[in-house]
């Protein structure tokens, strides 16, 4: 009756909006699965590696240093994108840092991230980067903090998983990724012939004490 087609009309265009933001929600825990176990979903990584590497490009114009391509491009990796990733998994593996660039993805992702940030039409990724409030690089720095969630989490998972009866080892495993860019960022300061201490180290500040919280 048309009564009845009233009564059910409200709920059906409730029940829509409701489907979808279930089906969403859905669709970002299985994303987050896939990040923290399986693999590194492009849809993170790379928006991750373009800001990244616009940060490392705002680092080096606050420190006054003229871009060299070859440089920016093997420093960026470590200091702003995946340091800390590799730090880990050198940390388990035995292997050395500089071995995981042989990953394609890491390499093919890092490389067009760095041509985005440094040679986009008009200047047009980096700038949009800059701006606080773009709704571009907010979407960005989401995707940045699910990495950060998901790799965390992934490598408390192989910690555990490995020694068990470690305690403490998750923590020091959360430092390490939160340090890593920090010692290639002071090892390029010594490159550069500043003398100063490893602050990272020396001076461990919310970054090691956030990694720590998070790894326990």
């Amino acid at each position: 009756s048309k009564l009845e087609a009233g009564v059910r009309c409200p709920q059906r265009v409730r029940a829509g909006p409701l489907a979808m933001r279930a089906a969403a929600l859905r669709a970002l825990g299985d994303l987050v699965v896939r990040a923290t176990d399986a693999e590194y979903p492009l849809v993170v990584h790379v928006p991750h590696s373009i800001l990244s590497v616009a940060r490392y490009r705002q680092w080096r114009q606050r420190e006054g240093i003229a871009s060299t391509w070859l440089y920016d491009l093997f420093l960026s990796f470590y200091s702003h994108s995946q340091g800390g990733g590799c730090g880990c998994k050198m940390f388990f593996e035995g292997k050395s840092i500089l071995s995981y660039i042989w990953r394609w993805d890491y390499t093919h992702v890092h490389i067009v991230a760095f041509l985005l940030a440094y040679l986009s039409p008009r200047d047009v990724v980096y700038r949009t980067l800059m701006q606080p409030r773009n709704p571009a690089r907010l979407a960005c720095v989401a995707l940045d903090a699910l990495d950060c969630t998901t790799t965390i989490c992934g490598m408390v998972d192989l910690a555990v998983k490995t020694h068990p009866r470690n305690r403490f080892l998750p923590a020091a495993v959360g430092v390490i990724l939160f340090s890593t860019g920090a010692a290639f960022r002071w090892l390029d300061e010594r490159a550069r012939g500043t003398v100063s201490p490893p602050r990272f180290l020396t001076e461990p500040g919310s970054a090691a004490l956030r990694g720590a919280v998070l790894g326990m």
